[in-house]
């Protein structure tokens, strides 16, 4: 199993990202696994801090990010996923 992780495009130098923040896991056992898996259910929200560089100018930008992924079911894990999105920021 795989941890969840989220990747996120350097947009031309103008936004530098943080360490993205993670909620809290769950333990759960499931058949396949001898020890409890730390595992996110339905929705999770992901905290990602981002800085304007000096060289941004005021506006909208797109930001590509990546989120890698894994689910599981009582039975077994299926192969990593990737989740690929452009999400809207506005500089200030």
């Amino acid at each position: 199993m795989i941890a969840t992780e989220l990747e996120v495009g350097n947009e031309f130098g103008i936004i530098t990202a943080g360490k993205p923040v993670y909620p809290t896991s769950q333990k759960i056992r499931f058949k396949f696994a001898e020890q409890p898996l730390a595992v996110y259910e339905n929705e999770v929200r992901l905290t990602l801090p981002l800085h304007a560089t000096p060289k941004a100018t005021k506006g909208p930008v797109s930001l590509a990010i990546s989120v890698t992924v894994q689910a599981c079911d009582e039975e077994k894990c299926y192969p990593p996923g990737r989740l690929n999105a452009m999400i809207p920021v506005e500089v200030k």
